[in-house]
C-alpha cells in the first residue's frame, strides 16, 4: 500500500500539518509582501519559485506580473518597442504557468490576466501606430475579459485608442462611415450598447468613429422571467399539512409517506418524515410512529428533524456519538497528478498558517465529483479545509460522509468541524456582556455566514453576523466600514441579538425569526395568528422558507454546540420558547 493512502489518526495527521515547515511557501510569501514596492525583491523570489517543481506556476506568474508592470512603466516613457517585448514575455510566462498545475484560482483569473497584459501589449502596438496588430490585440483582450464577465472594466482611453486603430486602417473619407471591418463595428457597438451612447466610454470611440456607424445601438431586450410558482413538493407538504390540522391523521400520514416517494431529492423530505411518525402517533399507532421516528435518526441523526424525532422516541442522540478518534489517509488513488500536487501544495501553506492559499489550491476537490473519493481521503480532505478556514466546504464534506453513514462522521473531532467553535474568546466575552448564551451566538454564526468573516449577502448583510450597515449604525455610529473585522460584527451582532430577545420579551425563537426576516414581518405574522403556542408548531407556520430553515437550524447547531462542542449540557427545546429571566421588561408588552 502507498504510504499517503495508509490509514493514521486524524489527529496525529492535523499535529503532524502543524509541525511542519516550508520554505517554499515562505518564499511566496516574502514574494507577495514585496509585490509592488520591491518588484526587483518579487523578481529575485519568483525566479527562486520557479526552481522548485511545486510552486513553479506562483514563481512564472510573479515573474509574469512584474514584466508586465514593466512594461507599463516603458509605455509611460514612450518606449513602445520595449514595452512590447516585456508584455509578450509576461503572455509567455502566463501560458506557462497554465501548463504547470496552477491553483483552481490562478485557472479562473488566466483569462483576466492574458487580457490585461494583451491591454498593455495593445498599447504598445498603438504607439508604434502598428493599427493591425493593435486592433487584434486589443480584441483578444476584450475576448478575455469578456469570458470573465470584466468586459466594463475597460477605460474610456483604452476603447478610444481601440476605435483609432480600426478607423485608422481605413480611407480618410470612410471612417465616419460602415468601412470599418466587421470585428471592429461589433466589438465598438458592445461597448456602447453596454454602457449608453451618452457615456464617456463611448464618447471616447466618437472622436474617431461616428457612433450612428456602428448601427442600432439599443441594448438588447433581456428575457423577462416569468414568477415563480410554488413547486410541486411544496404544494403536496402543504397538503399534508393541512390533513394534519385538521386532524385527519390517517390521510396526512398517507400523504406525508407519498411525498418522498414522489419527489426523493425535495427539501420537504426530512419534514415530511417526522410529520409523518407524528401522524401515527396521533393515529394511535405508537409502535409505527416509533418506527418512523427511529428510522429518520438513524439517517439524519444531526439534523434538526432527527433531533426532534430523538425527542419524539425517547433516543438518545449523544450515545450515536462514537468515542473513537477517526483514521484517514492522505491521498486517495483515484487523484490526478495535478490534484495530489495540489493538495501537497495546501500542506505547504498551512504549515506556514496560509490558510487563504490552502482554501485556493483545494477548491473543488470536496465540491466536484465528490463521490469518487473514499470516505478516509475525504476526512482529511474536511480536515484541511478547516484548518484552512474554509468552513462551507468543510460543512460540504462532512456531511457528504454523513450520508455515507460512515463511522467517522459520528465522532467528536468531526463534530468540531461541523461546529467549530470559531473566535470562541470573543464570542465568550461579548456573550457574557450582553447575558447571551456562546453557543446561541455561535449557531446564529454558522448559520449566517459559516465563519466568513468577509460575507456579503445579497441584502448588503456583512460578516460573520450578516448586519446591515443601517442597522449596525443604529447599535454603534461608526461602526458601518468595520463589520468585515471580527471583533467589531461580534460586537455589535451580540448587541443587536440582545435587542431583539429583550423585544420579544426573552423568546429565542421570535427573536431569531427577527434576526433573519425583521421585527417587522413578525410582528405582522404575529398579527396574521402564525405565531401558534408550540415552538415546533411556530416553526413550522412561518410562512417563509428562508426563516423556517434560519430557526430550526440554528435550534440544532445549538444543541451540538451546548453538548458537545463547548459544553456538556443541551438545553431542552423550551429554551427557545419560554422567555429569560434576562429579558428587560418592556411597559405594556412583557410579563413582569
Amino acid at each position: 500500500m502507498d504510504v499517503h493512502t495508509q490509514e493514521r489518526s486524524i489527529e496525529d495527521l492535523r499535529i503532524a500539518l502543524q509541525g511542519r515547515r516550508s520554505p517554499a511557501a515562505q518564499q511566496l510569501r516574502l514574494a507577495i509582501e514585496a509585490t509592488p514596492r520591491q518588484p526587483a525583491e518579487t523578481l529575485r523570489l519568483a525566479v527562486l519559485l520557479q526552481q522548485d517543481p511545486l510552486f513553479a506556476p506562483y514563481g512564472l506568474q510573479l515573474e509574469a506580473a512584474n514584466s508586465r508592470t514593466s512594461a507599463r512603466e516603458f509605455i509611460l516613457l514612450g518606449k513602445h518597442a520595449e514595452a512590447l517585448e516585456a508584455a509578450q514575455k509576461a503572455l509567455t510566462l502566463f501560458q506557462r504557468a497554465s501548463d504547470n498545475c496552477p491553483s483552481p484560482l490562478a485557472v479562473r483569473k488566466l483569462p483576466e490576466e492574458l487580457g490585461r497584459t494583451q491591454s498593455v501589449a495593445g498599447e504598445a502596438y498603438h504607439g508604434q501606430q502598428q493599427w493591425a496588430e493593435a486592433q487584434r490585440t486589443y480584441e483578444s483582450a476584450f475576448a478575455h475579459f469578456a469570458a470573465s464577465g470584466l468586459l466594463k472594466s475597460f477605460l474610456p482611453e483604452t476603447l478610444g485608442r481601440y476605435a483609432e486603430a480600426c478607423a485608422r486602417q481605413v480611407p480618410p473619407s470612410k471612417t465616419r462611415g460602415v468601412a470599418l471591418s466587421p470585428s471592429c463595428l461589433e466589438w465598438l457597438r458592445r461597448f456602447v450598447q453596454l454602457e449608453g451612447q451618452s457615456s464617456p466610454k463611448a464618447q471616447a470611440i466618437a472622436k474617431h468613429v461616428a457612433l450612428k456607424a456602428l448601427g442600432d445601438l439599443r441594448p438588447p431586450a433581456s428575457a423577462r422571467t416569468p414568477a415563480p410558482s410554488a413547486a410541486l413538493d411544496t404544494q403536496a407538504f402543504a397538503q399534508a399539512m393541512d390533513l394534519y390540522r385538521a386532524r385527519k391523521f390517517e390521510q396526512a400520514s398517507s400523504a406525508f409517506q407519498a411525498l418522498p416517494e414522489t419527489y426523493p431529492t425535495s427539501p420537504h423530505v426530512l419534514r415530511s418524515r417526522y410529520w409523518r411518525g407524528r401522524s401515527l402517533a396521533q393515529s394511535k399507532k405508537p409502535k409505527e410512529a416509533k418506527q418512523v421516528f427511529q428510522a429518520l435518526v438513524e439517517d439524519a441523526p444531526l439534523t434538526y428533524y432527527g433531533l426532534l424525532a430523538a425527542l419524539a422516541s425517547g433516543e438518545d442522540l449523544q450515545a450515536r456519538i462514537a468515542s473513537l478518534t477517526p483514521k484517514a489517509s492522505t491521498r486517495d488513488p483515484v487523484l490526478t497528478q495535478c490534484e495530489f500536487t495540489r493538495v501537497e501544495r495546501a500542506e505547504h501553506f498551512l504549515s506556514e498558517g496560509m490558510g487563504t492559499s490552502a482554501a485556493e489550491e483545494l477548491q473543488g476537490l470536496a465540491t466536484r465529483e465528490v463521490a469518487r473519493f473514499g470516505s478516509s481521503f475525504l476526512l482529511y480532505l474536511a480536515m484541511l479545509h478547516s484548518e484552512a478556514g474554509d468552513d462551507p466546504v468543510t460543512f460540504l464534506a462532512v456531511s457528504e460522509l454523513l450520508r455515507r453513514k460512515h463511522p467517522s462522521a459520528l465522532t467528536p473531532f468531526t463534530l468540531r468541524l461541523l461546529f467549530p467553535p470559531r473566535h470562541l474568546e470573543l464570542v465568550q466575552k461579548y456573550a457574557t456582556e450582553h447575558q447571551l448564551e456562546p453557543a446561541l451566538v455561535l449557531s446564529v454564526m454558522k448559520q449566517e455566514s459559516s465563519f466568513r468573516p468577509t460575507a456579503v449577502s445579497d441584502q448588503g448583510a456583512v460578516g460573520l453576523m450578516q448586519l446591515l450597515p443601517s442597522t449596525a449604525e443604529e447599535m454603534e455610529k461608526g461602526i458601518g466600514k468595520q463589520l468585515s473585522q471580527v471583533e467589531p460584527n461580534i460586537r455589535v451582532g451580540t448587541k443587536y441579538l440582545r435587542k431583539l430577545l429583550n423585544h420579544f420579551c426573552g423568546n429565542r425563537a421570535l427573536a431569531l425569526a427577527g434576526y433573519n426576516a425583521g421585527m417587522r414581518k413578525v410582528a405582522n405574522w404575529r398579527k396574521q395568528g402564525l405565531v401558534q403556542d408550540e415552538l415546533i408548531d411556530f416553526i413550522e407556520a412561518l410562512p417563509v422558507r428562508e426563516t423556517r430553515d434560519y430557526v430550526s437550524q440554528i435550534i440544532r447547531n445549538h444543541y451540538w454546540y451546548s453538548s458537545r462542542v463547548i459544553d456538556t449540557k443541551p438545553l431542552p427545546m423550551e429554551h427557545f420558547w419560554s422567555s429569560g429571566a434576562s429579558a428587560k421588561t418592556q411597559k405594556g408588552r412583557c410579563p413582569p
